[in-house]
């Protein structure tokens, strides 16, 4: 059932945004991954996005993609789909009942880059752990927790390992907390429900966590690779030195990480249908990395799926082929 527009406080868009998504068949999402409380999202048009990171924003009709980082008002997002003039889909949308302009553009951008304060000196507050954070030990006792470990195949002492802890109370509750850590601070976090009822799957630390690699504390430089996978979890299987990027594209926070570290071998090991995007990346890479290779796992695998011994089976075959 659509969601009615609201005429007082906060403006929520859904039902026009619905409305205009259904009648030119653009599929949408309103829960899951990627999707905030705020947004109804699509495959975004502008960037080979195999996933839905386009949010269309209830509350002005913007959208911004957190794949590309490309913002606009829904109109221009919908004319750019159906290729048909702008003013047809602004006629269309308001004939909706609703009537916004350009301002929509600085309303996400002042959203996603508010203004700095007045005071030059001041920095961004330091990332903490969320409120009754309790961290993993081998007596702690929650079922949940050990249902949760079972039914992923993570043994308990990977999440001592990683220093990782849950919430049994308070906005994470009933989530595994996982901390991400740059040169022994804390810059991040990810809180993956536990129960595989909620429609947002992990809950992320304010700021921007693809800024990061995951395990990057952890890798063995006296090894001369690194293996790049796309998630938490992935890293966990594959152990050694692989590192998560949180996604299928690299920031370029992240690619100057892997470049300042001289590292003279990089395998790629996403998951089996990204292919096409580990290919852009090693691309990217290679003029900074002297040897670049792909782990090709099936199309329906990932590393933690897959399993740690297929997986480093097929990183031993890029290895050995890169090598060679």
């Amino acid at each position: 059932m659509l969601l009615s527009d609201k005429d007082n406080g906060a403006m929520d868009h859904t039902r026009t945004i619905i409305s205009v998504l259904e009648h030119h068949d653009i599929q949408y999402w309103t829960f899951g991954k990627n999707v905030s409380e705020d947004s109804v999202n699509i495959r975004c048009p502008f960037c080979n996005d195999h996933s839905n990171h386009c949010g269309i924003f209830k509350s002005t009709l913007g959208y911004h993609c957190w794949r590309c980082d490309r913002t606009g008002t829904f109109d221009f997002l919908v004319a750019y789909i159906t290729r048909r003039p702008v003013e047809e889909c602004t006629e269309e949308i308001a004939s909706s009942g609703v009537a916004f302009g350009q301002d929509a553009v600085d309303q996400i951008l002042d959203l996603l880059n508010p203004l700095p304060l007045d005071t030059e000196d001041e920095e961004d507050p330091p990332v903490v752990l969320p409120p009754y954070f309790e961290p993993v030990t081998w007596s702690t006792e929650f079922p949940l927790l050990d249902h949760y470990l079972n039914r992923r195949r993570i043994d308990r002492g990977v999440l001592i390992e990683h220093r990782c802890g849950i919430c049994t109370v308070g906005e994470c509750m009933n989530r595994l907390v996982i901390p991400v850590l740059y040169e022994g601070q804390l810059v991040s976090y990810q809180a993956a429900d536990m129960t595989g009822r909620s429609d947002l799957k992990y809950r992320t630390a304010k700021g921007e966590i693809n800024q990061f690699l995951y395990r990057w504390d952890m890798v063995d430089w006296s090894r001369g690779f690194l293996v790049l996978v796309e998630g938490v979890l992935d890293a966990w299987r594959v152990g050694g030195n692989a590192v998560a990027t949180f996604g299928t594209s690299l920031t370029t926070q992240q690619r100057t990480l892997i470049i300042e570290s001289r590292v003279p071998c990089v395998v790629m090991c996403w998951d089996g249908d990204a292919w096409i995007h580990a290919k852009a990346e090693m691309e990217e890479l290679l003029p900074n990395v002297p040897y670049m290779g792909i782990a090709q796992l099936p199309v329906n695998e990932d590393p933690d799926s897959y399993g740690h011994e297929n997986t480093w089976r097929e990183i031993n075959v890029a290895l050995e082929s890169m090598l060679a």
